[in-house]
């Protein structure tokens, strides 16, 4: 599956694997799944979102938390990305989908997704994820069950209710 989000250039897609490679060992140590990076050019500074997750959800302490954590380590480690504001936050209920775990994760559940080319002619499909194997996700889309292989996939996201 591409991880990389749409209309990002390739710097700061560079920039997101290297703070993923960077955060997901303190993380995992902390109990948190790291869940997406994004980095975003914002009023003369890069902007830097970390959604995290856990078992009972995250809390506003947690963020503040795993921040100051996350933060010393980019600190030290990626003292060569100029002016950036970090963001801690939880994924909340459009959370993204990236790994063949998290749709495992939320089987019967809601989804969006968006492909890099189209299947069914669908580009762009919301139905409910039926089952996953190793290359792909079956989601129920109007009745009618739709197969895509992951590496397909451009975003993924919880589409609720």
């Amino acid at each position: 599956m591409a991880a990389a989000d749409n209309g990002h250039n390739s710097s700061t897609e560079s920039l997101s694997r290297r703070i993923e490679e960077l955060s997901e060992p303190v993380c995992a140590f902390e109990d948190f799944e790291l869940i997406h990076i994004e980095c975003l050019p914002a009023k003369g500074e890069l902007l830097i979102r970390v959604y995290l997750d856990k078992k009972g959800g995250i809390s506003i302490d947690d963020c503040v938390y795993m921040s100051r954590q996350l933060g010393d380590l980019m600190d030290v480690y990626l003292d060569d990305i100029g002016p950036h504001r970090l963001e801690v936050s939880s994924p909340g209920p459009g959370r993204p989908l990236k790994k063949r775990e998290d749709f495992e994760r939320f089987l019967g559940g809601r989804v969006k997704i968006e492909l890099q080319n189209p299947v069914q002619d669908r580009r762009k499909m919301t139905g409910i994820i039926k089952d996953t194997d190793k290359d792909t996700v079956t989601v129920n889309v109007d009745k009618t069950d739709i197969t895509v292989r992951f590496e397909e996939i451009k975003k993924a996201r919880l589409a609720g209710q």
